[in-house]
């Protein structure tokens, strides 16, 4: 009896974990950066009338290249996406490769980061990636492990999310915590990793985020962290 028991609420918190999953997997939220708050009416769902050809789902990576487009990643599949017209490029997404993304993995990146200095950071498990925008390549000797002596107070591993704040700050994010990154200083600031908590970030999850990116325009976006999703 009591081995049904426990079956019976295995398979009732499966569901549970399942429905609360899916009320997430497709969904975005807009942050105002001034105002230091999600937008009202956010979490709204992905869909072609808001994110014309991006996935609905599953998005591990987003980048403002700082040219008009940003880049989002999703398994081995990148999409390029034109910020004034609102748009993915048409032809995408395509698949990672060296002639695309000279020196970067072919799948599974877990961060992106545009540093604003001319290069962008791509972040793997325990490795990064220092990419060269105006070459289009990633530098030599890369990819590097992330320790203290490259990223002072970083998570060595699991960097879930990165952003540039646009402020001299970038934020990283690593399942219900953040680290705010003083970029000028090149370390993180004291007293982090925190929890992400409704006070500190006004409607956005607190079970994680999993992309994110500053769009530029005094908004940022950012997409829900899904479990096992990496």
């Amino acid at each position: 009896m009591m081995y049904r028991f426990l079956l019976t609420l295995i398979f009732s918190l499966l569901i549970l974990t399942q429905l609360v999953m899916a009320q997430y997997a497709d969904v975005y939220i807009r942050y105002d950066i001034k105002a230091d708050r999600s937008d009202p009416g956010y979490p709204k769902g992905i869909n072609q009338s808001r994110w014309p050809g991006l996935w609905k789902s599953g998005i591990d990576a987003a980048i403002n290249w700082g040219n008009g487009k940003a880049y989002f990643f999703k398994g081995n599949e990148y999409i390029r996406y034109d910020i004034k017209a609102d748009r993915s490029d048409p032809g995408y997404p395509k698949e990672i490769n060296q002639s695309r993304w000279p020196g970067l993995w072919k799948s599974g990146i877990d961060a992106a980061i545009n540093w604003g200095n001319g290069k962008a950071y791509f972040f793997k498990g325990s490795e990064y990636i220092r990419y060269d925008i105006k070459a289009d390549r990633s530098d030599p000797g890369y990819p590097k492990k992330i320790n203290q002596s490259r990223w002072p107070g970083l998570w060595k591993s699991g960097i879930d999310a990165a952003i540039n704040w646009g402020n001299g700050k970038a934020y990283f994010f690593k399942g219900n915590e953040y680290i705010r990154y003083d970029i000028k200083a090149d370390r993180s600031d004291p007293g982090y990793p925190k929890k992400i908590t409704q006070s500190r970030w006004p409607g956005l999850w607190k079970s994680g985020t999993d992309a994110a990116t500053n769009w530029g325009t005094g908004k940022a976006y950012f997409f829900p962290l899904m479990i096992n999703d990496k």
